[in-house]
């Protein structure tokens, strides 16, 4: 009843003050609070090891604490926040919902006429890849991917293209003979030998490509 509050309150905001605000929970302190308080109920684990240790009355006395603080526990918590709801409102909010800045979520929605994208529309997991033809580890993440994405089928897995040319320098051009190949509706299998000859991403290697896809190679070199 008294470690789980201590523990999760006391080294929430030891962090807080040892990081200099830096880092801090997302919620306020008084659902940080309410949150210590609730995770004091004891379960069945509590009830298994009360029974493992003792015997006699040291295990009534054990199974008695347990049980109580299933109603103790939930006391404290409604105590909390009914000493919360008697807030002003603008303080209220701070300590319910904090005022730490929330993260940006960066991520476009997937467009499937814009996107690249394999697996199912309707699936309930999205995978999105920035990625860079030239970059070692995501031609090591392709490897994944084919092995434990794509043969799941509620995962639709989504490649953007994300050229490092300031490290990659062949990258750029890789990524346009991709969409060159898009243009024909060979994305994907370009996608796949590039990843799959790193090494090999001149134009005259692209061109190649191109043709061992059957490409029409004027209107992929013109694209």
């Amino acid at each position: 009843m008294l470690g789980k509050p201590v523990a999760i309150l006391g080294m929430s905001w030891l962090l807080s003050r040892l990081s200099g605000g830096r880092i801090k929970p997302t919620v306020g302190w008084a659902s940080v609070a309410g949150t210590g308080t609730i995770a004091g109920i004891g379960f069945t684990v509590s009830l298994l090891i009360a029974t493992l240790a003792f015997s006699g009355p040291q295990l009534a006395e054990a199974k008695l604490g347990v049980l109580s603080t299933m109603i103790v526990a939930p006391l404290l918590t409604w105590v909390v926040f009914r000493i919360t709801a008697l807030l002003p409102e603008n303080r209220r909010a701070v300590a319910l919902l904090g005022d730490a800045e929330q993260l940006l979520d960066l991520l476009v929605p997937v467009d499937p006429d814009r996107d690249h994208i394999r697996g199912p529309a309707d699936a309930s997991v999205t995978v999105v890849e920035y990625g860079d033809f030239q970059c070692p580890y995501c031609g090591q993440a392709e490897v994944a991917v084919r092995e434990d994405l794509l043969v799941d089928d509620d995962v639709r897995y989504v490649w953007r293209h994300l050229p490092l040319t300031d490290v990659h320098p062949q990258a750029q051009l890789a990524a346009e003979a991709a969409e060159a190949a898009a243009a024909q509706g060979a994305f994907w299998p370009m996608h796949d030998l590039l990843l799959a000859r790193q090494d090999k991403l001149r134009i005259m290697d692209l061109m190649k490509y191109a043709e061992e896809q059957g490409l029409d190679k004027q209107r992929f070199h013109e694209t």
